[in-house]
């Protein structure tokens, strides 16, 4: 009895079908650590925690410059959906 096995290696991962992977829009980022998106959605960022911008002194500051940070990082980034759940954000770096 002979066995015989196959292997696929692929070297980068398979493409995702566009029809799975619609695009986000940013509508508003609320402090530095949640996010609006255009469709309704809100998404609050985990590993961190922003000051609220309505903070009086360094704290408001602080929330401002999160805010602006990860207006930044968002808009570089591109959001999908799979079978009508949201996909994770790996990290956050303000």
């Amino acid at each position: 009895m002979t066995l015989a096995f196959s292997s696929i290696v692929c070297a980068e991962p398979c493409p995702t079908p566009k029809g799975l992977s619609p695009e986000f829009g940013i509508n508003r980022i609320i402090d530095g650590d949640t996010v609006v998106f255009d469709d309704g959605s809100r998404i609050r960022l985990t590993g961190f925690n922003s000051f609220e911008l309505n903070d009086s002194g360094w704290k408001g500051r602080s929330a401002l410059e999160a805010k602006r940070k990860v207006t930044e990082w968002l808009l570089k980034k591109k959001f999908a959906s799979h079978r009508g759940r949201q996909l994770r954000i790996d990290m956050v770096v303000c």
